[in-house]
């Protein structure tokens, strides 16, 4: 999910920009092995997100699924599925079209099959 240091990801879900405050919103976030270190998503993947949404009053629960050589989409899907997800939120994100053409992409797999409706900001 990609966020703004602005209020612009609360716009987009139709929440007041203190992320609802006095109102039940609860996220998941979800990374899909994710690279820890410098280098990668830092030390703590997932943690520096889950604070943004916390200071703006989400309640988020960070999960890091193995992606055990599936396609990233499909283990997205079936997390979705598995914890009964209303909707899932991501960033659109785009390659190379080699790359694409021979690895797939997310961002295309939930367009072309969607298992939930699908929020996507670029």
């Amino acid at each position: 999910m990609g966020l703004s240091p602005d209020d612009e990801f609360f716009a987009l879900l139709g929440l007041p920009s203190d992320g609802g405050q006095g109102t039940q919103v609860a996220a998941g976030l979800v990374l899909v092995d994710p690279e820890e270190g410098e280098a990668g998503h830092g030390d703590e993947p997932g943690a520096d997100a889950a604070l943004y949404l916390a200071r703006h009053g989400v309640r988020v629960g960070v999960d890091r699924l193995p992606g055990s050589g599936r396609p990233v989409a499909e283990v997205l899907a079936r997390h979705a599925g598995d914890i009964g997800a209303d909707m899932i939120v991501m960033g659109a994100y785009g390659h190379s079209r080699l790359r694409q053409r021979i690895l797939g992409g997310v961002t295309r797999s939930m367009i072309e099959n969607p298992p939930l409706p699908v929020l996507m900001a670029r």
